[in-house]
């Protein structure tokens, strides 16, 4: 029977969660001058977008300017939200060579949870020892998914390092493309103080991103995406005279299946971009690094049978509730031990901690703390849009399991699928947020001791 408890503890930590949000496209337009005026309750936070650059040595290139045009944040309720519409030139090499942060956008917004931010570029040029050069690039919108959860009257920043040395490459034609490496990260209740020459100093606060990003040749944004030091690139000029990146047969852009049957906030990426081994194990173990606190929902399918999941955790706490045929039931991974309570006339919950085999250390820890037992299980699984945010995929298949996990850019699971037992299952997220309760961990009644039978 200890055995069953331990497979009951993996499942746990496999299976997630409970839910359903509607989204609305329609964009908000929120520009330092108006803000105010357009947000729809009293509450905000203020935001700051920052960028730097932490390139190595360019060799002949001395500048590396860039010109953003717009910046903007998403929330599932209200879309896409701008926060700047203000067009600036930066010079990424200058700033590197003076270690300096810049403001993209200073402003209040209203206090929600944003899971994605957006930067416009409409201009790269760049100089070198014969002068200066517009550079291709395959996106003129980098999207990132990145966590900015805006309290009341708190301070939150986001810094884009966009890596200029990784980001700049040469076509075979001596055109320059620049396929933006960029790393991001994310801090809430920070201490944000703008200097007189425009320097950005931040101390303290939560951090709730820290992710690279790459874009490659097609403009897709993910961990692990970028165009490979050796790759072939070609470049055309078009009829307006401006140099693209000639795709050719070798770089068409993926082909997105839509799984609309399944989920109408879902995609799926086929692509062989990911390669397995140790790099894909590094990208899995650094992504599921960054998992914070979040409370995300699922519709789970096992053999044809559906039901919801929802999953909260919380400082490294994990509750999970199950809802099927009317009955609902709960499992909690805490500090002080495993339970499970479940709701018939009034909530029962029993502990199960001394039948326990293993560690209650969620799968994601087990495998993290195991590189040996997981390298060689690990295989990259491509991309898949869910709620609107990017996920990768990776495949561990042992000897009796088959499973997928889909990561979004904090290491928190979007989508999972397998086989275990001969029995499919799958599970999609219907919703996400970072607002967790310390109550949300509470047990709703006193455990009683469970003791299995001799």
């Amino acid at each position: 029977m200890k055995k069953s408890m331990t497979v009951l503890i993996a499942l746990i930590f496999v299976v997630f969660l409970l839910g359903c949000t509607t989204t609305n496209n329609d964009n908000t337009n929120l520009t330092n001058s108006n803000l105010s005026s357009q947000v729809e309750n009293n509450a905000t936070g203020r935001t700051v977008i920052a960028l730097t650059d932490a390139a190595a040595d360019m060799g002949v290139v001395n500048e590396v300017k860039v010109t953003i045009n717009s910046v903007q944040v998403y929330n599932l309720e209200k879309g896409w939200v701008t926060v700047s519409t203000e067009s600036k030139t930066y010079d990424l090499l200058e700033l590197n060579f003076e270690g300096k942060t810049v403001v993209l956008a200073d402003v209040n917004i209203a206090t929600d949870n944003y899971t994605k931010i957006k930067l416009n570029i409409s201009n790269i040029v760049i100089n070198d020892d014969k002068g200066k050069h517009t550079a291709a690039i395959p996106s003129n919108e980098i999207i990132v998914d990145a966590i900015v959860n805006v309290g009341e009257n708190s301070a939150n920043i986001a810094t884009f390092d966009i890596i200029a040395n990784e980001s700049l490459n040469i076509s075979s034609t001596g055109d320059y493309v620049f396929a933006p490496v960029v790393k991001i990260e994310t801090k809430s209740d920070a201490k944000i103080n703008i200097e007189p020459n425009g320097n950005v100093i931040v101390s303290g606060g939560k951090t709730q991103t820290n992710v690279k990003v790459g874009m490659d040749l097609n403009g897709k944004v993910g961990v692990g995406a970028s165009v490979l030091a050796d790759a072939e690139i070609s470049t055309i000029i078009n009829a307006l005279g401006q140099i693209k990146i000639d795709l050719g047969e070798n770089n068409k852009p993926v082909i997105e299946e839509d799984n609309s049957s399944t989920n109408n906030n879902t995609k799926t990426t086929n692509n062989n971009s990911m390669q397995n081994g140790e790099n894909v194990f590094s990208d899995f173990v650094a992504t599921i690094s960054l998992i914070g606190d979040y409370k995300v929902a699922y519709n789970v399918n096992t053999g044809g049978q559906t039901s919801v999941m929802t999953q909260y955790v919380k400082d490294g706490e994990i509750r999970t509730d199950s809802q099927a045929a009317g009955y609902t039931a709960r499992a909690y991974i805490l500090s002080n031990g495993m339970f499970t309570c479940s709701q018939v006339a009034g909530w029962l919950c029993f502990d199960f901690t001394q039948q326990t085999e293993s560690s209650l250390n969620s799968g994601f820890e087990l495998i993290k703390e195991n590189p040996n037992a997981y390298q060689n299980k690990l295989t990259g699984a491509g991309t898949k849009v869910v709620l609107d945010q990017t996920t990768q995929c990776y495949t561990i298949s042992d000897t009796d399991a088959i499973t997928t996990y889909c990561l979004n850019s904090v290491g928190v699971p979007l989508f999972l699928q397998g086989t275990a037992n001969d029995v499919e299952w799958s599970m999609i997220a219907t919703s996400y947020s970072n607002n967790v309760l310390t109550s949300d961990l509470k047990l709703p009644a006193e455990p009683q001791q469970f003791n299995y039978p001799q």
